[in-house]
């Protein structure tokens, strides 16, 4: 038997070759994604060790009872402890940096290990390193000066010198990219607290420091204890992260599942007489299902391996791409073998376990039956339990989405996503048993000979359509699911952005010169600006006073008030406008009435409460008719469609030091990137589902030209050209591919809609967007893909001669 194994799989190398790579490029999938993992854990553990590095003690608050006393305190008493040679802060603190070319507003932490590109770390109370990316959107480098100031805006500014540039990929720990001394830190926001001191020294130091600082707010542990809890909370988290990259292999999995079973299962009815020769020669069935088991085990640890030779490289690219390793040796050290061995271990078993229910029905029949010409007609089962089972799972999740979009919340958002799955598993067991019909009424617009034998050729053999429609309907439907999840998520936080912040940019100051406003105007990327006009004003109980505040008393508050104009020329939401005789103030101030007093006279104004602003606003009329007194304070900005929002905000705030420059134009962006990135990601990893769904198709239609060998041989014989056999095997994949993908946006369409609906969000209104240019390029892509994939059995259908065809 171990020699026909060998002969056979010569034989048969041809018709195995799709499943072999649909298992190939699955494997590779799961390499790449462990690889990523592996090498992202490597990296943040280094950030870890290197942020330890060189630290005996670490002195923390205790965040359950924490001390009163901030921890800066209680470095002269750790310094005075024997054995400690030094201590250090470590913190972080929020700045705006500023230069004349833009401004930046990063996270700032104390210098520790950080690796450079260039220069050095900070060493001073004058100096900071940037991140690669902050010193190029400053357009700084080592040995230049920034302006800094604490994020709040309430202190002042300091100069400071770039003494280093730090790597943007991830060479600073907890996020942050810039650094800082601790003298720093407080220099610029004099409320810096450190979150830990350093501690540096020999012997037992743990026990000496607690005993000297005394404070049960206060916690002590050695660095190695610090770091390894750091370590174990990152390790979950990294656990986390490899469960969820690890879903997408698993999907392209499932496809290569149902490609491999469908092709097994063709293989082994093919080989029905040849099977039932050996059986008559001698062989028991249980030697023939052995060699059958063979075949199978062989071709999916040879393909298995490939595969994760290819996933291995692939991976090595990957890592060194995302500039987690510096070379490609790099990247192959930063993976596990272990894993790999796990990888083939299931692949190898995953396809031998697929391809024994096949091989177990084929040599069950006798070798008379299968003997006898397998008639096609006869091969098609009735699958009335498959449909009633999968209506009936369908009605139930359609019961639980309904009552976990009715619930909300966070567990609503489970029961709908456990709902949706269940659903989803549901509906592919009807697909894949009405998929046969869906296609042959979708091939009804074709009427030619052609047209008429591929629409016939889908439903010929429904089993197998249905089983490679599946693997198309699984990729398209997820793939549609997260546009219009994506799509509708995007348009819901821009919606909630608009309505509470509708404008672009805001720019303001306790007065703005006419030529800062003529600036704003001719800037580039700037479509519309509104200024505002306001002064400084006294309350007192309901009485409003225009002008110096100075004169105020201790019971009386300092408010600003604007004449705010309409502004509906530059939101993005309908904006109130404020009639004469009101007076919009914010939802802190208890008035009914409001009486604002200037230079010239009075005017009782009706009172509006407003929680979205801070200052009281009137109208021009009525801010004209009490003052001559003013000056601008505000510019609001309408952004040009093609603009890009940090360019033109940075553009502005270095037209004045006074000038601060905020507004939604940068959230709505930093969403729209966020989203889109994370869709571009998530699209490009369901894409490898749908390439091994493709395959399928290719495969199917190679086992069917085979298949239908004498039957091509007579259509060439009555008078079929080469030509039109080609058109018939394009079109037979064009009408699976094409019914299917329908199928599949019709419920990505529908996953993605209730998904939406079910996600907890605090919004005030959800918008549901179905991106309709990305849904059509879904679907044309994967019909492209399956002519594509039809062109090698029409070109090998086209080659043979109906001579040789009809002696088959």
């Amino acid at each position: 038997m171990g020699e026909l194994l060998r002969a056979n799989i010569r034989a048969h190398s041809r018709r195995y070759m799709a499943t072999a790579l649909a298992v190939a490029i699955s494997m590779a999938f799961v390499v790449v994604a462990l690889a990523l993992s592996s090498g992202l854990n490597a990296s943040l553990t280094k950030s870890v060790r290197q942020q330890y590095e060189g630290v005996d003690a670490v002195v923390a608050l205790n965040y359950d009872d924490p001390s009163e006393r901030p921890l800066n305190e209680y470095i002269a008493v750790v310094e005075g402890v024997d054995g400690v040679d030094s201590v250090r802060e470590f913190g972080y603190g929020y700045w705006d940096i500023r230069t004349s070319e833009g401004k930046v507003s990063p996270s700032v932490s104390v210098a520790h290990a950080q690796e450079l590109v260039s220069g050095s770390l900070p060493s001073g109370p004058d100096q900071l390193a940037l991140s690669q990316a902050n010193a190029d959107a400053l357009g700084v480098g080592v040995g230049d000066s920034v302006t800094a100031q604490g994020a709040w805006g309430d202190e002042d500014q300091h100069t400071l010198q770039v003494s280093g540039i730090l790597e943007s990929s991830g060479g600073t720990t907890s996020g942050t990219d810039t650094v800082a001394s601790a003298q720093a830190l407080r220099a610029v926001d004099p409320t810096f607290e450190p979150n830990a001191l350093y501690v540096a020294g020999s012997g037992e130091l743990t026990a000496a420091i607690e005993s000297a600082i005394d404070d049960p707010g206060v916690t002590v542990q050695s660095g190695a204890d610090a770091m390894d809890e750091d370590l174990t909370q990152m390790q979950l988290g990294q656990g986390t992260m490899t469960v969820f990259m690890l879903v997408f292999p698993v999907i392209a999995l499932a496809v290569a599942a149902i490609v491999v079973s469908t092709t097994f299962r063709i293989i082994f009815e093919q080989r029905r007489r040849e099977l039932a020769l050996l059986r008559t020669l001698g062989a028991t069935s249980r030697q023939v299902r052995g060699m059958i088991r063979g075949e199978t085990l062989l071709v999916g640890a040879v393909s298995s391996l490939i595969g994760i030779v290819v996933g291995a490289v692939l991976g090595s690219f990957v890592l060194v791409w995302i500039d987690v390793a510096d070379g490609l040796s790099e990247g192959f050290a930063m993976q596990d073998l272990g894993q790999m061995a796990i990888v083939w271990i299931v692949g190898t078993l995953l396809t031998f376990l697929i391809g024994t229910r096949p091989a177990r029905s084929v040599t069950q029949v006798s070798p008379i039956e299968a003997l006898v010409p397998l008639d096609a007609e006869a091969a098609k089962r009735s699958h009335k339990v498959r449909v009633v089972v999968g209506t009936s799972i369908v009605a139930v999740s359609l019961a639980g989405l309904y009552f976990g979009i009715d619930m909300g919340e966070d567990i609503g958002f489970l029961v709908a996503f456990a709902s949706g799955v269940f659903g989803f598993i549901g509906a592919l067991l009807v697909c894949s048993v009405i998929l046969p019909k869906v296609t042959y009424l979708f091939g009804a617009p074709f009427r030619s000979v052609v047209g008429i034998m591929a629409r016939s050729n889908t439903v010929r053999n429904p089993e197998r359509t249905g089983s490679t429609g599946t693997a198309i309907i699984l990729g398209v439907t997820l793939i549609t699911t997260m546009a219009v999840a994506a799509g509708s998520m995007r348009e819901t936080l821009l919606t909630e952005v608009d309505s509470h912040r509708p404008y672009d940019l805001v720019a303001t100051s306790s007065g703005i010169s006419e030529n800062v406003v003529d600036r704003v105007n001719g800037t580039e990327g700037v479509d519309t600006a509104v200024e505002v006009r306001g002064t400084d004003g006294t309350l007192s109980g309901n009485t409003l006073t225009l002008g110096d505040p100075a004169k105020a008393t201790e019971d009386d508050q300092t408010v600003a008030v604007l004449a705010q104009p309409d502004l509906n020329s530059v939101a993005h939401s309908t904006v109130p406008v404020i009639e004469s005789g009101e007076a919009r103030v914010p939802s802190y101030l208890d008035l009914d009435s409001l009486e604002v007093c200037g230079d010239t006279q009075c005017e009782e104004l009706a009172v509006t409460q407003d929680e979205d602003t801070d200052q009281i606003l009137i109208s021009p009329e009525d801010f004209d008719r009490v003052t001559d007194s003013s000056s601008i304070r505000e510019i609001y900005v309408k952004l040009a469609d093609d603009a890009d929002a940090t360019e033109v905000q940075n553009s502005l705030t270095s037209m004045d030091e006074n000038l601060d420059v905020g507004g939604a134009a940068a959230e709505r962006a930093m969403y729209t990137q966020m989203i889109n990135t994370v869709l571009l990601v998530i699209v490009g990893l369901l894409a490898v589902s749908v390439l091994v769904a493709l395959v399928g198709v290719a495969n199917t239609l190679s086992l069917s030209v085979f298949e239908r060998t004498r039957e091509n041989g007579l259509l060439r014989a009555l008078g079929l050209t080469k030509k039109q056999m080609k058109r018939m095997l394009v079109l037979e994949a064009t009408l699976i591919a094409g019914s299917s993908a329908i199928i599949g946006v019709a419920l990505g369409i529908f996953f993605g809609w209730v998904g939406t609906l079910a996600m907890p969000f605090d919004v005030a209104q959800t918008v549901i967007v179905i991106p309709w240019l990305q849904v059509i390029g879904v679907v044309a892509v994967a019909i492209l893909a399956a002519i594509v994939a039809s062109l090698m059995p029409g070109r090998k259908a086209a080659k043979i001669s109906p001579v040789e065809a009809l002696t088959a």
